[in-house]
Order: structure tokens, then sequence, then C-alpha cells
């Protein structure tokens, strides 16, 4: 017969507690180390990339953040909010922005390939069936594109990276932008505004894109 455990109770609970705790902290631990280890990729990918573009003129100042679920994870600031006084960018500066929609769209994407809802590689029609563009300007004018077929169609990744061939309508700079609002039968993008989402998409579509995705 096997002899009882000279152990109390107490130092069963003990150990246990102890066994918790250590599992807790090491889970800790892996956490933070893994925050430091994208604290340190962004800082070496990110960081140098930003500087980059001011020394090279092409911005002012740049002010960036990284955020997980945990919160922050980096931040960095880079250049001149007023290149005439010299006055540096700061946490605090306010920045004047447009098209804040796009980073808000493909970050609720970005959720939903997480949860392996949708892929980027997912071709658009897939949620909106009624958006199948099917030709692509090649050459001519406005009043006489030269058009070919559509290689492929347009994907989630596409919309996301500026790769689909949609024109805004509204630079003037390619026989597309009026094309694009021809079959939005519209004179100016601001027209738009009073248009159904589904009606505009479906305009949209017909439309020849600019370029192949």
């Amino acid at each position: 017969m096997a002899s009882p455990c000279p152990c109390s109770s107490v130092t069963v609970l003990a150990t246990a507690a102890a066994t918790a705790g250590a599992a807790a902290a090491l889970v800790a631990l892996y956490a933070r180390s893994k925050q430091r280890s994208l604290r340190d990729r962004v800082e070496q990918g990110l960081g140098p990339f930003l500087e980059s573009w001011v020394e090279a003129g092409a911005l002012p100042g740049v002010s960036a953040c990284v955020f997980n679920s945990t919160g922050e994870v980096w931040s960095k600031t880079h250049g001149m909010m007023d290149l005439a006084r010299r006055k540096p960018v700061t946490e605090e500066t306010i920045f004047r922005i447009y098209s804040m929609t796009k980073p808000v769209t493909c970050l609720c994407a970005l959720q939903l390939l997480e949860r392996g809802l949708i892929r980027l590689e997912d071709p658009v029609s897939r949620f909106l069936p009624y958006f199948s563009p099917k030709h692509v300007f090649v050459g001519g004018d406005a009043a006489h594109p030269v058009l070919e077929p559509l290689a492929r169609e347009i994907t989630v990744l596409d919309l996301m990276a500026h790769t689909s061939g949609l024109t805004y309508g509204i630079f003037g700079s390619h026989p597309t932008d009026k094309l694009t609002l021809q079959a939005l039968g519209v004179k100016s993008l601001a027209e738009t505004s009073s248009l159904e989402a589904k009606t505009l998409v479906q305009r949209l579509a017909t439309a020849p894109l600019c370029f192949q995705p």
C-alpha cells in the first residue's frame, strides 16, 4: 500500500499558486518580448523609411504611431511642421489631412482578414456581384477610346493598394477621368453624393479602367 503523501494541503495550494504565478509571468514576458520585437522591426524598417522622405524633401515632416491590441508600440516624429520658422514636428502637431475613410476602411478589412472572412486575393465581385468592370483604356481619347478586355478581376488587395485601375474622375489628366464621369452620369464627383451606393457602383463598373489591375 502506498504511503500517504506527507505534503500538507497548504503546501499543495502554495505550489499550485506558485506554478500559476510563474505561468502568468512567462505569458507576460512572452507578450513583452513580442512587443519589443515588433517595436524593433518597426524602428528598423518604418523609421528610416519615413526619415528618407523628409531628408529627400518629399515631405517637410512626419509623425507616425504603431498600435496593437496592447496599446502604443512605437512612435516617431521627424522634420519640420513649419519650414520658415524651423519649428519641428511634435506628437502634438496638428495635420490637415484628407481621405481618412481609406485607412479606416482598410483597417476594418484587415480585421475581417484576420478573422478569415475575406482574403486579399478575393475578387471584389465576390462581395459586390454588380461590380465587374470589363474593359481597360489603352489608347485614343475620351471621344474615341481604344479598349481591351480586362485581364483579371479587381481584388480586395487592388483596392487597398490603388492598383485597381479605377480613377477618381476629378484630375482631368487622363481620358478615363472624363469617361468615368460620363459613366456616373455627372459633371463632377461632388454630384455623386446624391446617388445610392449600389447605383454608383453599378455605373462605375461600366467605365473603362485606366490600366490593368
